[in-house]
Order: structure tokens, then C-alpha cells, then sequence
């Protein structure tokens, strides 16, 4: 689970390394291994945290921040993820919304800048990304098409010029 979830925030990593040239978006690839390894190590410490009580647990589960806001709010069955799971920023504003199966991504998943707009959206079938990913700018702008084979293999990848603002 930890390697998925890296691998989800891998791919936000590579669009928020994204940076304004004139009116153009640029990846910058170098920035991605720096920016990676400080997104796994939030990753792992919010998937130890989500343990259940235990193994055959079912019921809903919630963590909090230390200010009091939500921080993980979700279900689980008989020890593992199900239904659908909400991620949230430290602000409040909802980082990721997705469904899950049995303990695997299974449905539609959303993600979101701190500020609240999408950042990408898919979806999954039991851990694999499939069909049509849309990325999106901190503005809501798509900056980037993914599209994926019902086994999780990229096809295509097609990066998106934003109109020009006048």
C-alpha cells in the first residue's frame, strides 16, 4: 500500500514541480527525486498511522491533527479500507477522496491543492490506475492528460498548453 500511495503522490510531485515560463508550464523532472522523498516520508507516517484497532475491525475511523481538524476519516472492514476514505490538509480543506475495496483503491479518486482546487482526478481497479487521468494547475487549469489500459499501464501521456491569458 505504501509503494501505491507513493506512486499516486509521486505523480502529484512531477505536476507540482511544474513551473510558470512566460505562459507556458514546464515539468521540471530534476526537482521530482528531492520533492519525492519528503512526500514519502509523510506518506509513511499517515499510513502507520491508519491502522485499524484490529485486524477484524469494522466500523468507521477517524484521525485528527493536533489542532483538532480532521485529518483521515474513513471505514473499515473486517480489518480492512472500504468504501470511500477522505484525506484532509492540515487547513481542512479535503486533500484526496477515493474508494476503496477489501483494502484496495477500487473507483473514482480525487485529489486537491492545499487551496482546494483539483489537482487530478481518475480512477482505480483494485490498486491499478485505469482510463483517463486529468491533471490540473494550483488555478484549476488542465496541464496534463494520462490515459491508462485496464491493467494500469500507461498509454498515453499529453502534456497541455493553457490558453493564453489576456
Amino acid at each position: 500500500m505504501k509503494q501505491l500511495l507513493f506512486a499516486a503522490f509521486t505523480s502529484m510531485v512531477l505536476l507540482a514541480s511544474c513551473q510558470n515560463s512566460g505562459n507556458k508550464k514546464e515539468v521540471k523532472a530534476s526537482n521530482i527525486d528531492s520533492d519525492a522523498g519528503a512526500e514519502q516520508n509523510e506518506i509513511n507516517k499517515m499510513v502507520d498511522e491508519m491502522a485499524p484497532p484490529d485486524s477484524n475491525y469494522s466500523g468507521e475511523f477517524f484521525l485528527k491533527y493536533d489542532n483538532g481538524l480532521m485529518k483521515v476519516k474513513g471505514f473499515f472492514r473486517f480489518g480492512k479500507r472500504h468504501a470511500q476514505w477522505y484525506y484532509y490538509y492540515p487547513n481542512g480543506f479535503v486533500w484526496s477522496d477515493g474508494f476503496f475495496e477489501n483494502g484496495k483503491m477500487n473507483g473514482p479518486t480525487k485529489v486537491y491543492h492545499e487551496n482546494g482546487k483539483l489537482y487530478y482526478e481518475g480512477a482505480y481497479k483494485f490498486d491499478k490506475a485505469i482510463g483517463v487521468w486529468n491533471f490540473y494547475d494550483s488555478t484549476g487549469v488542465q496541464i496534463h492528460i494520462r490515459t491508462y489500459d485496464s491493467l494500469g499501464n500507461v498509454l498515453n501521456d499529453k502534456d497541455i498548453t493553457p490558453p493564453e491569458k489576456k
